[in-house]
């Protein structure tokens, strides 16, 4: 696993988008307003009573609000129930998991000013998101 802080890249050196996208591999356009927190991943076991949630590949309590980590995927369809978590799950550390107080996309992010990211050759949107989401 990669931590997070290990994308910033020293004398405003940028990575090409296939030095991009073998570092980060996670890159999901979103509409404006879009948040990438675990309540809206695929791995997001529901809790009960709208009280904390669980993952099925990460240990712990999750919050569905605020809660994301570095395996966040886009949830298709039902979501899954405890029996579906795996048995080797990583800890919350392993998976860098965080409980931003922010919304959860570029909007966000430390490496974007405006529309352009310091890391993505290009422009993202505001509602975007990927695996090197940092809190400003």
């Amino acid at each position: 696993m990669i931590p997070r802080q290990s994308y910033m890249l020293e004398d405003g050196e940028r990575l090409t988008d296939a030095g991009m996208k073998a570092m980060i591999p996670m890159f999901v356009r979103g509409r404006e307003g879009d948040s990438h927190n675990c309540g809206g991943c695929s791995m997001f076991i529901p809790g009960k009573d709208d009280g904390p949630g669980g993952c099925t590949i990460v240990q712990g309590d999750i919050s569905g609000e605020h809660g994301t980590c570095l395996y966040w995927a886009k949830a298709k369809g039902k979501p899954p129930k405890a029996s579906d978590a795996h048995d080797c799950r990583m800890t919350k550390s392993e998976a860098d998991y965080v409980e931003p107080s922010s919304k959860i996309n570029c909007s966000t992010c430390k490496f974007v000013r405006g529309n352009r990211c310091a890391l993505w050759r290009g422009t993202v949107g505001p509602g975007d998101c990927c695996m090197a989401w940092s809190q400003r």
